[in-house]
């Protein structure tokens, strides 16, 4: 209540406070103030007087008021200060008079002053609230007494408080008395709890580390001991990532042990023993096991380059022709690899893309020199700039972030590039070894016979590499959680859980790959049965990838092979019960399949000369492998040296040459036959049988040609070996006989390959390339078989386009319109054009790129329809069964379901280890999907097909009817990328007068002679021009001796030929003259380049084209100019009334056939021998050590050089022109010597390291190897065919026959003529000498010469006449005889005649009678053509058209 007052107070206050000092003193001024204001100032004076002297009623006024409002600030002042809870009764009473008054209000006042308001409102309020207070103090009196009562009621409440107070602190003391001992007790037990589970996490991690102690104690040693042997292990390290990735496994393997393993041993530099620098220094088991996931090959040599990419600072350059390599780059850098190409247009915004983003790039098909404009990149010419790095792109600066990789690959097999590049890149080779591409044949062939087998081989091998990345990771992920452990170890329960788990799952994984290892084990020995046949497979890819070295033209990807080898695994027929056990009987079967598959795809793309250069190269590398024959022997077969210096015995020399004594003597030292080659020399001169055998017309016959007494035993392959000693030119004969005896007929048979097979065998992206021969043109072949099939130009799907002469884009646009709307693209000569022919290859990868793109797409959408069907045939068969079983339930007897109504659940989890390696799909398996393939075309599973979102095709389709033919003849400028996806076929023309004949008739399909008026001179003239075209094209096989160059007569010219005899045979008298003149100086000769071809070509003419060719003329032995009435007659008798091939159908001696086969077989062995890989060489030696012993040797055998100063100081000064050309000899003979010693003296430094080995130097290297001459020396030297060894011999006799002429300086008795750099010089000085003699023009002097019956050393005085007798010439094509001192024919077997001393001598022409004599050509080596010197005049009795038909010609230098 009393609360609930004091705002009445708080508004007297506030009347109070609103009063200001003017206000009042504004009161107090007032004279006489209105009776309200009077009453104010009385009341408040009432109230505030003392109760014992209140104002009697009189004194009441204005006045006394004004005395109480004297001092109006004290009296403001005590007004506030008024105690409002002890207002006098008294007082009170005093003003209840005016507080009744009706007037006596604040509001009524204020309108009369304001300050009297705030007095009356004070007032007011003091009376209200001294009335609440009187009603409120007897509640205080009774408040007052009752908090007296309390007062005493706390006292009495302290003193029993502070009593139990006391009781509490006393128990107080006593509970925390009784808490430290159970806390003691507690801490007791927790530290016991602790301790328990430590020693139960000791006894844990003991228990789970205890395995590791000893492991981790002998890494522990290792790691000791790697730290002592760090400096050698890591110099090995280094030197094999900077220089070991271009070379081959083998060399790698050599150049490691051989030669820096022992060099380091020998420093005394520490390294580890036995050290496998890619195992434990560049890489882990793990890191091979992950990159053999992403398709590395698991062969030694693949290891090793991956290990060389990953670790390699320089930019790896792949050197790459299988795409081995970039396949697992690609597979590696999957999703963010850029692939591009040099060739491609702005290739270079790919790379710089790649450089500013971080990303990988590939450059493929990098040539043998790289653009420059990558130089900065190759060499990473990083430039920094404030906070960024940047490379110097071009002309611009291109930002560079650290995490770009290059990668460059070449399909080159065999690059050479500068040195910038090799010190810019780090060359890599991963060319396939034989070991990995037998590891691929056989996953092949085992997938083929056995999918479940292969099946089970990868999955398990990819869980093994799995699990081989896992435990690696789990031990890191222990030593990794151990070190990483803070504070007690014993207190980290989840450290010890981590390393428990971790343990127990290494566990678990050794565990498992010991169940692997057992099961790879059982696999191996199942797929071991196949190794024959992928041994077999790799055998022959190596050797169809050495083609190449023969013609560029020859080239296969491992691609390609591939695919045929696959197809012909599926060729391969099923053994029959006579062949005995099924699987050695069905691995024979598929090793003849690949066999003959593969020879069979290659040889139809190798031209006939090199088909049996392909099978001998097959038949020799199977025996080897087989082990059948020796490589000493092989060696002796391929190269067949000679050891000059024996004496041949008198009887062996009437029958024998020297060449082929020489060779039997170095057969001698080939050994492992019985009975021994050793023997061979002996037995030539005891036994006249051994001339018998050399006169048989066919010794490599077994039959006839049995070798006499024991030495018929050889085998097959050694009597070979006595062929090429004794019988050279019947060894090609031999060699097909050896190779069909043991590989089949198949092997050496010429079979047509009919085109429809190599078509089927093509592809969209598989062009068929034509390999063209002169003559031959296949577009219309494709051109028939296209009609066959519905291809045709009038319908828009064929196009035959010629290349040349802008045909490019319309070559393109063909392309482009079969691709999409498909058709067959044949396009001609692309040899022609050789930037069409890159830009060929760029479309062509576009092409193999989509369709390979397509067929996985494809596969993937089969996949999935059929995993659809799979799933609806087993919910129908669910369905199905579910049914049958509910309508059965009422039956006594429960429903017998069968198998595939049941069964049907398909499980395609991997096999894990511990199961069955072998699984194989169930009946079940087999029964669904034979069920979803009923049904292909289901509308709904097609539309959700449609839906899928992995199952959307962007793009062109491309037809599957597209095919691409290419035609060119061999040329460099096609790229190998053409060649490699093409399937080649060439197509020669016919060889043999005979076929050669019937074609060259088969262009006249009509008989032209019809309406002729010579009808009989006619019809002769087409017979003759038939032969002599036959005759002019296949008489480039006997080599020189045929032609002096190889020429591309056509059937144009022939049929020109026949057209101008039309034109010409309706004058009276046929022109026989111009018409020889038109054929053969132009038509014919038109192509003719050499003066001495062009006179055989007219001397053959001059036998048939005269007006005697009607009149049954005989054009060669046994073949005369037949009467026939009409075409078909004249075909008859082409075709069967020919005489046998023999040289004498060209008019040559019969002789030419066994130079002709001897030089084929010199060709056949020597490419064979180029193709040999350089293990060892022709006598055992390694090759370096064989060509060191060589180069020593032809240095230790180099003539002393001639001191041409001495020499000329001695010469008198008009001396002869004869001597002029001895110096000039002398000088040419220093300057060969000098290169030739430069040459060896800086190979011999090579090879003792001294020197880098140069280009020049390696190929000199590589020649003394094979026994040839440098084509460096050559530059310097005298024409010569010889091989070296027999070169070097020449050189010094050369140099001999100098030696005796610096002695004298007079002109020996006898010349050797044979021993000039340049015998034309010594031939004009003879002219020279007599023209300056008796004052004759040196242009009409002309030579003469006289054949003597002398030999040099029967010469006693020097020619007379200033003539010079010379020898060292050699007839071949004929034989100068002796009695009738005049050129006859060859004695048989006789193919080089020597001529004796002939006496040299000139005279003016005028003076010459040259009746009787043929113009015979002298050249210096058997070559001919480029050696011609000059025409030789000699006797002869029969025509000299006659010797220019045969062939014959003298030479200078022959070698047998």
């Amino acid at each position: 209540d009393l609360e609930a007052a004091k705002p009445i107070v708080e508004e007297a206050l506030a009347a109070l406070n609103s009063l200001v000092k003017g206000d009042l003193t504004e009161l107090k001024a007032l004279g006489k103030p209105p009776p309200d204001v009077e009453m104010v100032a009385v009341a408040v004076m009432c109230l505030t007087a003392d109760p014992k002297h209140i104002p009697p009623r009189k004194n009441r006024d204005w006045s006394n008021a004004k005395k109480m409002m004297a001092n109006v600030d004290r009296w403001m002042v005590s007004l506030k200060e008024y105690d409002a809870n002890k207002i006098p009764q008294a007082c009170v009473d005093a003003i209840q008079e005016y507080i009744k008054d009706p007037s006596f209000k604040p509001e009524l006042v204020k309108t009369k002053s304001q300050a009297a308001s705030g007095l009356c409102a004070w007032v007011v309020n003091m009376n209200k609230y001294h009335t609440i207070r009187c009603d409120v103090k007897p509640k205080e009196e009774k408040l007052a007494e009752a908090q007296e009562k309390l007062a005493r009621s706390k006292t009495d409440l302290k003193k029993v408080q502070d009593r139990v107070a006391e009781l509490k602190s006393k128990l107080a003391g006593l509970v925390k008395q009784f808490d430290e001992a159970v806390e003691d007790t507690r801490q007791i037990e927790t530290q016991a709890r602790k301790t328990q589970e430590k020693a139960n996490l000791a006894e844990r991690l003991v228990g789970g580390l205890a395995g590791e102690k000893l492991r981790w104690g002998k890494t522990i040693d290792e790691l000791d001991n790697k730290m002592a042997l760090l400096i050698g292990d890591v110099l090995l390290a280094a030197a094999f990532v900077s220089y070991i990735g271009p070379f081959s496994k083998k060399f790698r393997e050599s150049i490691y042990a051989e030669d820096w393993l022992p060099d380091i041993s020998e420093r005394q530099i520490p390294h580890t023993a036995g050290l496998d620098v890619v195992m434990r220094i560049l890489t882990s088991e793990a890191e091979v096991a992950g990159w053999q996931n992403d398709e590395l090959k698991s062969d030694r040599l693949s290891t090793e380059n991956g290990a060389l990419v990953t670790n390699c600072k320089r930019w790896p350059l792949l050197i790459d022709p299988q795409l081995q390599g970039v396949k697992w780059i690609k597979t590696r850098e999957a999703g963010a690899l850029q692939v591009c190409q040099l060739t491609q247009k702005n290739y270079i915004h790919t790379v710089i893309r790649c450089l500013t983003e971080g990303l990988p790039c590939l450059i493929e098909k990098v040539g043998e020199s790289i653009d420059p404009i990558l130089e900065p990149i190759l060499g990473r010419m990083v430039i920094k700039k404030e906070s960024r790095l940047y490379m110097r792109v071009g002309d611009k600066d291109v930002e560079y972030d650290p995490n770009f990789k290059l990668y460059l690959q070449t399909r080159m097999p065999n690059p050479h590039y500068k040195p910038e590049i090799n010190a810019q890149a780090t060359l890599i080779n991963f060319t396939v070894t034989s070991e990995g591409l037998e590891d691929q044949l056989l996953a092949v062939v085992v997938n083929r016979e056995r999918p479940d087998l292969e099946e089970s081989r990868v999955t398990l091998l990819r869980k093994t590499n799995q699990m081989t990345i896992d435990l690696e990771m789990c031990e890191e992920n222990l030593l990794q959680a151990l070190s990483q452990a803070t504070g007690d170890i014993l207190e980290n329960v989840a450290l010890v859980v981590q390393l428990e788990t971790t343990k127990k799952k290494a566990s678990d994984i050794e565990k498992s790959m010991q169940e692997a290892q057992v099961m790879q084990a059982e696999i191996a020995e199942n797929r071991r049965a196949y190794t024959t046949v992928a041994i077999r497979g790799s055998l022959l890819f190596f050797q169809i990838d050495q083609l190449a070295t023969i013609s560029h033209m020859y080239q296969y990807s491992l691609g390609a092979y591939m695919q045929i080898f696959q197809k012909a695994l599926t060729r391969a027929e099923q053994p029959s019960e006579e062949d005995g056990d099924y699987l050695p009987a069905r691995c024979a079967k598929l090793t003849d399949s690949i066999t003959k598959t593969i020879y069979a795809f290659c040889s139809r793309g190798l031209f006939e000369r090199h088909k049996l250069i392909f099978s001998s190269l097959l038949c020799f590398s199977i025996l080897l492998k087989e082990g059948e024959i020796d490589q000493k022997q092989l060696n002796y077969l391929l190269r067949c040296p000679r050891k000059f210096g024996v004496e041949m015995p008198a009887n062996v020399k009437t029958w024998l040459s020297e060449s082929c004594w020489a060779a039997v003597q170095a057969l001698r030292e080939v050994e492992g036959t019985t009975p021994p080659f050793s023997q061979l020399d002996k037995d030539l001169e005891e036994s006249n049988r051994w001339q018998k055998w050399c006169e048989i017309e066919r010794p490599e016959d077994r039959d006839e040609g049995r070798l006499p007494t024991d030495w018929k035993h050889l085998k097959a392959f050694q009597r070979l070996l006595v062929l090429r000693a004794l019988r050279p030119d019947r060894l090609v004969v031999g060699l097909t006989n050896f190779v069909a005896d043991s590989m089949g007929r198949f092997f050496v048979e010429d079979k047509a390959v009919p085109l429809r097979e190599s078509f089927e065998d093509s592809g969209p992206a598989t062009p068929v390339f034509f390999i063209l021969s002169p003559g031959v043109d296949p577009g219309q072949f494709v051109m028939a078989m296209g009609a066959e099939l519905g291809y045709t130009e009038e319908e828009e799907t064929m196009f035959n386009v010629s290349l040349g002469q802008g045909q490019e884009p319309r070559a393109f646009a063909a392309l482009e319109h079969c691709f999409a709307e498909g058709g067959w693209a044949m396009l001609n000569n692309i040899h022609l054009v050789e930037l069409f022919c890159k830009e060929l290859e760029k479309r062509l990868d576009v092409y193999e790129e989509h369709y390979t793109k397509r067929a996985a797409y494809l596969k993937l959408r089969r996949e999935k329809k059929l995993a659809l069907k799979s799933l609806r045939r087993k919910s129908q068969v669910s369905a199905s069964a579910v049914a049958a079983a509910a309508a059965a339930a009422d039956d006594s007897d429960p429903p017998v379901l069968d198998e595939a109504d049941v069964e049907v659940t398909i499980d395609d989890t991997p096999t894990p280890p511990s199961e069955k390696p072998i699984p194989r799909r169930s009946i079940t398996d087999d029964a669904i999907f034979a069920m979803c393939a009923e049904d292909d075309d289901d509308p709904e599973i097609e539309l959700e097909l449609d839906d899928d979102p992995e199952l959307q095709w962007e793009g062109d389709v491309g037809s599957t009817s597209f095919r691409v033919f290419l035609s060119a003849e061999p040329s460099p400028s096609i790229p190998i990328g053409i060649l490699q996806r093409s399937i080649k076929l060439t197509n020669e023309p016919p060889s043999g007068i005979q076929a050669n004949m019937v074609r060259a008739l088969s262009n006249f399909t009509h008989e032209p002679w019809e309406n002729s008026q010579k009808p009989g001179e006619y019809k002769a003239v087409v017979f003759a021009m038939c032969y002599f075209h036959a005759v002019v094209i296949e008489r480039k096989k006997y080599g020189a001796q045929g032609w002096n160059r190889a020429y591309p007569f056509n059937v144009g010219d022939l049929t020109t030929c026949v057209e101008v005899f039309n034109n010409y045979e309706e004058r009276p008298k046929v022109p026989w003259d111009d018409l020889r003149y038109v054929f053969g100086e132009i038509m014919y000769g038109g192509h003719i380049t050499d003066d001495w071809d062009r006179v055989l070509c007219m001397a053959y003419l001059e036998n048939m084209i005269h007006a005697g060719v009607s009149e049954e003329l005989e054009l060669a032995p046994g073949l005369v100019v037949p009467q026939f009435g009409n075409y078909a007659e004249a075909l008859e008798v082409m075709k069967h009334g020919i005489p046998p091939e023999t040289p004498l159908l060209y008019g040559l001696h019969p002789n030419a056939e066994i130079g002709y086969r001897t030089l084929q077989a010199e060709m056949l062995f020597a490419t064979i021998n180029e193709l040999q890989p350089r293990q060892e060489g022709a006598v055992g030696l390694d090759p370096a050590e064989e060509v060191k012993l060589k180069v020593d040797e032809l240095m230790n055998s180099l003539p002393e050089q001639h001191n041409l100063t001495d020499i000329s100081e001695r010469l008198d000064e008009d001396h002869t022109p004869q001597a002029h050309v001895f110096y000039q000899e002398c000088e040419r003979t220093n300057l060969l010597r000098e290169k030739v010693l430069q040459a060896l003296s800086e190979l011999d430094l090579g090879l003792r390291g001294a020197l880098s080995m140069s280009q020049p130097m390696q190929e000199l290297y590589e020649s003394i190897l094979v026994d040839k001459v440098s084509p460096e020396w050559t530059k310097y030297s005298f024409m010569s065919t010889r091989p070296l060894g027999s070169w070097f011999q020449n050189f010094n006799d050369r140099n001999l026959q100098l030696c005796e002429w610096t002695s004298e300086l007079i002109t020996p008795r006898v010349t050797m003529i044979n021993l000039f750099f340049n015998p034309m010089s010594f031939i004009t000085a003879i002219m020279q000498d007599t023209a300056i003699r008796y004052t004759y023009d040196l242009d009409q002097m002309a030579l003469i010469t006289d054949v003597t019956k002398k030999w040099p050393e029967q010469i006693e005085y020097h020619a007379k006449d200033h003539g010079a007798h010379v020898c060292g010439m050699t007839m071949e094509g004929a034989r100068w005889d002796h009695g009738q001192v005049s050129i006859e024919d060859s004695n048989p077997k006789e193919l080089y005649c020597r001529i004796p001393v002939c006496t040299l001598r000139s005279l003016p022409l005028s003076k010459i009678d040259r009746k009787d004599q043929y113009e015979c050509p002298l050249y210096r080596t058997q070559e001919r053509g480029p050696g011609i010197v000059c025409g030789i005049h000699l006797k002869t009795k029969a025509p000299a058209r006659r010797w220019t038909i045969a062939g014959v010609a003298l030479l200078l230098d022959v070698v047998e």
